[in-house]
């Protein structure tokens, strides 16, 4: 992996340029019509940030680094995100992800470089409109974790997820209808699958359009 050709990469793709639906719709769980997923924000819509944090622990090794959400908290409990949170008002999309990033997993905004932002996303479960912003670090340790918010940190290597034969599929009853729905496993016991993955799909793609330049 040419890992500082895709940091440079990521630092030049301009807005115009993103992927957004065309990567989002690949690891979407279920069938693309009204009834099923809708990806425009509605008027009242809440605004979201999460950050990407590429960790680079070698020469070829970047990690990702992704949290566990506690069972304590009221939304999304229980499942695999991005270190991130409901943006404060007057607060850009980089300043909500550095503070909930610190506040979740005590990691303070200097040992983190802010590349760029990527595609949002429209959730409708949490009527929730994510901005994902993405970061890159060396080395980073020393997480200090907020159990009321977090539970664990996983840290996963990058190219698991540039193996296609990584990325499996289960079943979800949703509107009477079984719907296979794909996921990566990278945890004992929770999936990654829905917003986090569908987010996670634009950078794949990003990776793989900067390996072929």
């Amino acid at each position: 992996m040419n890992i500082l050709n895709f940091i440079e990469f990521l630092i030049s793709i301009k807005k115009e340029d993103l992927l957004g639906f065309e990567s989002h719709k690949k690891m979407v769980p279920f069938k693309l019509n009204p009834n099923t997923r809708d990806f425009q924000p509605k008027i009242d819509s809440t605004e979201s940030a999460v950050l990407i944090i590429l960790n680079q622990i070698s020469n070829t090794n970047l990690q990702i680094i992704f949290t566990l959400r506690s069972s304590k908290l009221r939304k999304h409990s229980g499942q695999i995100s991005f270190p991130g949170g409901r943006k404060d008002s007057g607060e850009s999309n980089i300043e909500t992800a550095l503070r909930e990033t610190y506040e979740e997993i005590g990691i303070y905004k200097d040992k983190l470089n802010i590349l760029n932002e990527i595609s949002p996303l429209y959730v409708p479960p949490s009527n929730s409109i994510v901005y994902p912003v993405i970061s890159y670090s060396e080395n980073l340790q020393n997480f200090k974790i907020n159990y009321d918010e977090v539970d664990e940190i996983i840290n996963i290597d990058f190219s698991h997820f540039l193996n296609i034969n990584n990325l499996k599929f289960s079943k979800n009853l949703y509107n009477n209808q079984n719907e296979k729905f794909p996921y990566w496993d990278i945890n004992h016991t929770t999936p990654l699958w829905g917003a986090t993955a569908i987010i996670l799909q634009e950078l794949i793609d990003l990776y793989n359009i900067s390996i072929s330049k």
